[in-house]
């Protein structure tokens, strides 16, 4: 015997894992490594028991002259159907699926269940090997890839390029690319069927950004409060009327808060990186304009009651009340009031950078007059 019991079913055993092996669609990676061998070895076994079935019919019917063509029997079995089923993977494109960033390749099954099926039309596209989306600094420089597998018979660019796409497996550079958002795709057709794909990059710029708040008037006393937040800042430095280094990052924004005297102020910031600097400013006005509290106590008078009208003043030059009262002292003071019907007085101070006014309303009530009334 040629071959042992043991080891024809050893080689039996490989031949049932190449019908399997035939199922496998598509794999990637250590999965692709493990799928190749078992259909080589799978193959090899194949074509080793058909050569010892012939062998040992040649033994049998010749024993002394058929031993070495059996030897030559197995080897060329082995060699042809190794190279005949090869040749269907790499030839036959309906049965190929194939990655442009891995190019491990795995055979599928003629027979689609026995009916000779027509292969899925598959459609991938990638920049710089990533499926996106990808975001570059401006100009941006980068490469669109693609793989196309099943039977495509048309196959153009979509999105933000344009063109017929011919080649199963390609790319092309894409350079200069500046600010905004775009999609690059792929659609083919063919066999009845329709498969697309894209990716979408991001370009930004490269120099840093700066998102500077600030009021454009305060008035003596309150504070100044400016806000900033910034992108892609490796230092920011402040200018102007104010200094230092200042805190770099994204929202939520970070502040500064102080007093500055009656004036106009510039307050800059630049933030730098290593592509170059940005520089973003807010102008505030420091105004000194009258600030009063005016009140009437009380609010509501029966008549012949009298209301007292009251203000205290900071930064007013002049000050007059209406209703016929006139001017009054410009820091502080009252005055009694009587009124006859609900009245509201307006108190108006003039100050360096402009006017204010503030108002009190006096409410007047009435007693219910009583007449007697004498019984007849």
């Amino acid at each position: 015997m040629l071959f042992n019991r043991k080891f024809s079913s050893f080689l039996l055993v490989l031949a049932l894992a190449f019908l399997l092996s035939t199922q496998i669609t598509e794999a990637k990676g250590a999965v692709a490594v493990v799928a190749a061998v078992v259909v080589v070895v799978a193959i090899v076994a194949v074509a080793v028991v058909a050569a010892a079935a012939v062998a040992q019919i040649g033994l049998a019917a010749a024993p002394g002259v058929f031993t070495t063509l059996a030897g030559t029997a197995i080897v060329g079995a082995v060699m042809v159907g190794a190279g005949l089923l090869a040749a269907d993977c790499l030839f036959d494109k309906s049965n190929v699926s194939a990655n442009p960033i891995d190019p491990n390749i795995i055979c599928t099954s003629r027979g689609g269940g026995g009916g000779g099926g027509i292969a899925t039309l598959q459609v991938d596209v990638m920049v710089n090997g990533s499926d996106g989306p990808v975001e570059f600094t401006a100009p941006a420089n980068f490469k669109i890839q693609w793989a196309i597998a099943g039977p495509a018979e048309s196959c153009s660019a979509i999105g933000d390029w344009s063109g017929s796409v011919s080649n199963v497996r390609g790319e092309t550079e894409m350079s200069n690319v500046q600010i905004g958002n775009y999609s690059y795709g792929i659609r083919c057709t063919g066999a009845g069927q329709e498969a697309s794909d894209s990716v979408f990059v991001k370009v930004v710029s490269s120099l840093p950004a700066i998102d500077f708040k600030g009021p454009d008037v305060v008035e003596i006393p309150d504070s100044i409060t400016l806000f900033w937040a910034t992108e892609r800042a490796d230092s920011l430095m402040a200018s102007g009327d104010w200094s230092g280094s200042k805190q770099v990052g994204p929202l939520p924004y970070k502040s500064e808060t102080f007093t500055k005297p009656r004036g106009s102020y510039t307050f800059i910031l630049t933030a730098s990186n290593s592509y170059g600097s940005t520089t973003s400013q807010v102008n505030t006005k420091v105004i000194q304009v009258p600030r009063c509290t005016f009140t009437a106590n009380p609010t509501s008078i029966i008549l012949p009651q009298s209301s007292t009208l009251s203000w205290s003043c900071q930064y007013a030059d002049t000050c007059s009340i209406d209703q016929g009262i006139g001017s009054v002292n410009n820091i502080s003071g009252t005055k009694d009031v009587r009124p006859t019907e609900t009245t509201t007085y307006t108190l108006t101070c003039d100050g360096l950078d402009g006017s204010r006014s503030y108002q009190a309303t006096v409410n007047v009530g009435f007693t219910p007059k009583l007449r007697e009334v004498i019984p007849r």
